[in-house]
């Protein structure tokens, strides 16, 4: 987890109850500190495939879409925002940022679910995250990844692409190919890009200019040890943009030009075979064979595609930290 300064130091327990207890006191919201406390909760147990099946019969989710749009329509009629809100009963700061990120994590883990992430649709949420994403303070940047982990998990197989905010798809290719950001955005960026092809390669305004940005980048990456993750990423992302024949083509001709001495006499395509051979990282060398197969393959209904899935970054807190007796 990557937390800003401010975030309060105290821990939530997880209650052992059926998720209505925290949800309703979350739709209370008495004070601060039981709504930064519910929140904390739901965010934790919707891991848990038959919480997140519970919110859902409860009309959680509406609640808690609800809850991230008012927040943000109030914030934007503050002169300094995210210091204080009524919506989360806050007065202070780090109350605020605690429970919007709390918000935030709990919308990624419910999303998982596919039945969630269609009522999610229904409401707008990838718009109402996608705001939230794009009036974030700089001082708030921890909390980028937690907004992209939604957003990759709700343009899923799922989304009705049509409905993306016009301007979404820009922003992401602008995280994806700017170096001003961290590697992890740049990693979401492409995950949720992946996760937008896979439905509607249309959809993903993937120029040539940024397939070749996106090729030289995952070059670089899938080379570098210390830059794996990245490398995996940019990799599923090339893969399901070769679902698209003209988007294959122009990635045939691109890998093409970037061959090293030595290996002119072949393709790009043989080059990067070769290269997948050499990887050494498994999770690397699979996602490689997939876009090689994707490459070599004439036939799209013979072709691969990727979707990205999974917990939000929050919960590497819990992995890192050493335990704690009670």
């Amino acid at each position: 987890m990557m937390e800003t300064s401010t975030s309060s130091p105290r821990k939530t327990r997880r209650s052992d109850g059926p998720i209505a207890t925290p949800l309703e006191c979350f739709r209370q919201g008495k004070d601060s500190v039981s709504m930064r406390n519910a929140l904390a909760e739901l965010a934790m147990r919707l891991v848990d495939a038959d919480d997140r099946e519970e919110l859902r019969k409860a009309d959680g989710v509406t609640a808690l879409v609800d809850h991230l749009a008012r927040i943000l329509e109030e914030q934007a009629t503050l002169g300094y925002a995210w210091s204080t809100s009524e919506v989360f009963g806050a007065t202070k700061e780090y109350e605020v940022h605690d429970s919007l990120q709390f918000t935030l994590v709990a919308l990624c883990h419910a999303s998982i679910d596919s039945d969630i992430s269609a009522e999610m649709h229904e409401l707008g949420t990838i718009e109402t995250v996608f705001q939230t994403l794009s009036v974030l303070p700089e001082q708030l940047n921890d909390y980028v990844p937690f907004a992209l982990e939604g957003l990759r998990n709700l343009c899923g197989s799922g989304c009705e692409c049509t409905k993306l905010p016009t301007d979404l798809v820009q922003s992401i290719w602008e995280i994806l190919l700017s170096d001003k950001g961290s590697l992890y955005w740049r990693e979401l960026a492409a995950e949720v890009l992946t996760n937008v092809t896979a439905v509607d390669s249309s959809r993903v305004s993937a120029i040539p200019e940024r397939l070749s940005a996106a090729l030289s980048l995952f070059l670089r990456a899938a080379t570098d040890p210390d830059t794996i993750n990245f490398g995996i990423a940019l990799s599923d992302l090339l893969c399901n943009l070769c679902c698209d024949q003209a988007y294959c083509l122009l990635l045939i001709c691109e890998l093409d030009t970037r061959r090293p001495p030595g290996h002119f006499r072949h393709s790009g395509v043989v080059y990067l075979a070769e290269l997948t051979e050499k990887t050494r990282d498994d999770a690397l060398k699979q996602s490689m064979e997939a876009l090689v197969h994707n490459l070599s393959w004439s036939d799209p209904a013979g072709k691969r595609s990727i979707q990205k899935l999974a917990l939000s970054s929050f919960m590497n807190t819990f992995a890192l930290e050493p335990g704690v007796s009670s």
